[in-house]
């Protein structure tokens, strides 16, 4: 929902925000999910050391997997709706500009 709100206050249109929020949901849960696979094996292996290093792990692949699942989602959002038209800075009249 933050990634949501933030995305529609800095001006994308709600479908593109909501494309985003959705996939960066997605991407998260799934790199929180391999971080933790990754160290559940270490976790044993190590006698216990690896019991500190999978909550890191997990933040990690979390933080990371909602980055690219966020890009993936916009990517395939901007394939089939076309990128966002942003509008260009306004022009005063007689600034030759």
């Amino acid at each position: 929902m933050l990634a949501f709100g933030a995305s529609v206050s800095s001006g994308e249109p709600l479908p593109r925000a909501l494309a985003g929020a959705v996939g960066s949901a997605i991407g998260a849960d799934l790199g929180s999910r391999a971080g933790m696979a990754v160290c559940g094996g270490e976790a044993a292996a190590t006698q216990g050391a690896g019991l500190i290093v999978c909550p890191v792990l997990s933040a990690v692949g979390g933080a990371v997997g909602a980055q690219a699942g966020k890009a993936a989602a916009l990517h395939v959002y901007d394939e089939i709706a076309g990128p966002p038209v942003r509008p260009g800075p306004a022009t005063r009249p007689g600034s030759g500009g």
